[in-house]
């Protein structure tokens, strides 16, 4: 199947992944690209929203729930697919981190051995600090 790419969608993509270290609503997407000097073309609020849930259908970006829980983040996917690895969330800076594959899978296999459980690795987040935060962080 042929993918479409209009100028939009190429200026879409391009957006997240010279951010894919962070994690955007639908509005925040719409409002950076307006204010980003290196997109030329920007599309409009609603033809974000469409771009964001066919892009997140086809599995170029990543679709999950804000720890709030009432609103999804869309994040590029460096990795270049959303399954196989975990992903990590510095709650200081908001700053996502892809966890290596080999330790993502021994974390996910240890879970479903000992506890007869399946991650959802698609709706799975982890939540701490980074290196760059833990130093702020009073232990």
């Amino acid at each position: 199947m042929s993918i479409y790419q209009t100028e939009q969608r190429k200026a879409l993509l391009d957006y997240l992944h010279r951010h894919q270290d962070q994690a955007f609503t639908a509005g925040e997407v719409a409002r950076g690209m307006r204010l980003d000097p290196q997109i030329t073309v920007t599309p409009g609020t609603s033809t974000v929203y469409r771009l964001l849930t066919r892009l997140t259908q086809e599995g170029c970006i990543r679709r999950f729930v804000r720890e709030e829980g009432r609103q999804y983040l869309y994040q590029a996917l460096a990795c270049g697919s959303g399954e196989g690895h975990l992903h990590l969330q510095c709650s200081a800076c908001g700053r996502f981190i892809h966890m290596g594959e080999d330790q993502s899978s021994r974390i996910l296999r240890d879970i479903n051995r000992a506890l007869k459980f399946q991650v959802d690795e698609e709706l799975t987040v982890l939540v701490g600090h980074c290196a760059g935060c833990e130093g702020g962080k009073s232990q």
